[in-house]
């Protein structure tokens, strides 16, 4: 019979200066002769809004992962959570088996574009350094947009040297420059090769849909790891997708 070990990891020191919520974080994974048995997912997304009327699909994803005995490590801004962080950067709380880890990043859609711009850089800075804190992932997935999270996730995955799965919810810069948020040509360049850098990291793609898979793939040529998962999708049917993903990435 195999040896099995508890490995424990406390939270870096350096972040409990600026946690609200749990002081005592403490992560476990088990190890059977060599080999996880259980996966631990970092999952981010900026605007995790529980408050509306149906819950965010990421919400739901963590949740399903943790049923089936995986860790969940979420990364969001505060809005969302009907948390109160005060002068505090950092929130940690848990919630149906996951750990959430909320930056105090005010965002909303009523912001002025500087405003919106500060918020996603703010956002990037922070889950970019605490996240490389943390006991080692063996996945990330995260939203998109902004590009600033997916760029964060990069910076994650080339630290830990894990794979990363990118949602495509909206194509940016299109959907901006339809509205007129991006006007400049030289702001508008840099977005768009920011885009193509994010694509191009991305070990798998999930598209809300098939005009943005056509996108996607129009702008990777010669590539095909990407899936069409959709929005109204039932939330079975969601994680049994995203393991369908998780299968694919395994074989590559």
């Amino acid at each position: 019979m195999g040896k099995c070990v508890i490995i424990y990891s406390r939270l870096a020191s350096i972040m409990y200066n600026n946690l609200v919520g749990l002081k005592d974080y403490v992560y476990h994974t088990v190890i059977w002769e060599g080999k996880r048995l259980l996966m631990h997912i970092y999952i981010i997304a900026q605007d995790l809004n529980l408050n509306g009327r149906d819950e965010e699909r990421f919400y739901k994803l963590g949740r399903d992962y943790v049923a089936k005995g995986h860790r969940v490590t979420l990364f969001t801004g505060g809005n969302g959570l009907n948390i109160d962080l005060g002068q505090k950067k950092i929130g940690l709380l848990q919630r149906d088996g996951m750990t959430m880890i909320a930056f105090n990043v005010s965002y909303n859609i009523q912001m002025s574009r500087l405003q919106k711009l500060a918020a996603f850089f703010k956002f990037f800075r922070l889950v970019a350094k605490q996240g490389r804190l943390l006991p080692s992932p063996d996945m990330l997935v995260v939203a998109s947009p902004p590009l600033s999270s997916a760029q964060a996730a990069i910076k994650l995955k080339e630290h830990f040297k894990v794979p990363l799965i990118l949602e495509v919810r909206e194509l940016w810069p299109d959907v901006p420059i339809k509205q007129g948020f991006l006007k400049n040509r030289l702001l508008i360049n840099g977005v768009r090769r920011l885009e193509e850098q994010v694509y191009e990291k991305a070990d798998w793609i999930v598209a809300k849909d098939h005009g943005i898979a056509d996108a996607v793939k129009a702008r990777r040529a010669g590539w095909d790891g990407i899936t069409v998962i959709p929005e109204e999708l039932e939330e079975r049917g969601l994680l049994f997708q995203y393991e369908q993903v998780m299968e694919e990435l395994n074989q590559k």
